[in-house]
């Protein structure tokens, strides 16, 4: 059988030439509206979620990270990349960064990571592509962002299934100031496990 296999493909093998394969860096980039057209909607319930979580664990590393990409995404938005600013700010918002896990939980860190790679998708096909027969980037273009449209979207419906389920739960929700000016007690990750209300999408 194996014989009879190789000689019924040896007028393919005898024709076939590998096309050039490698890796470009991408001189087009996608357009911010086209962007936003198709991942806007996931995009802004995820970059609530993140600024939620961050306002919610109070790390100042958090802050210190989402400070960085933002001050990078308007540094590119200003040399004319808009797209690759918003992408930059936006993972700076959403990677999970050291302590997340210790300061909630095993849901938001998974969420978190899931909004992280999905824009690392994004990102990484507006800086590179894989050169191929069409020489252009559009084939790496349709299969990345297909894969990162599913991604954010669970992301996005898991992110608004938690942040819905916590609102006004506690205090924390009922004073937009940090307890220091307003003088009300927020609620922790630890209060939430003693009082039995701390998040977790695995009641759901």
């Amino acid at each position: 059988m194996p014989i009879a296999g190789l000689v019924l493909f040896l007028p393919y093998l005898v024709g076939y030439s590998a096309p050039p394969l490698g890796l470009g860096l991408v001189a087009d980039r996608t357009p911010l509206g086209s962007l936003l057209v198709l991942f806007g909607g996931q995009l802004l319930i995820l970059a609530t979620f993140g600024l939620w979580v961050r306002w919610r664990v109070r790390d100042g590393r958090g802050w210190l990270v989402v400070g960085a990409g933002a001050v990078a995404g308007g540094g590119l938005a200003g040399l004319g990349e808009p797209t690759l600013g918003l992408l930059v700010a936006l993972g700076a918002l959403l990677v999970p960064w050291p302590g997340l896990l210790a300061r909630t939980g095993e849901a938001e860190a998974l969420i978190s990571g899931l909004a992280g790679f999905a824009v690392a998708l994004l990102l990484g096909v507006e800086l590179f592509f894989l050169r191929d027969t069409f020489g252009t980037r559009m084939n790496p273009v349709f299969k990345f962002h297909f894969n990162a449209w599913l991604v954010l979207g669970f992301a996005a419906a898991a992110a608004t299934v938690m942040m819905a389920r916590n609102v006004g739960r506690c205090d924390c929700w009922r004073s937009p100031w940090p307890p220091s000016w307003s003088g009300r007690n927020w609620c922790t990750p630890s209060q939430r496990r003693s009082s039995g209300s701390r998040p977790s999408l695995r009641r759901a």
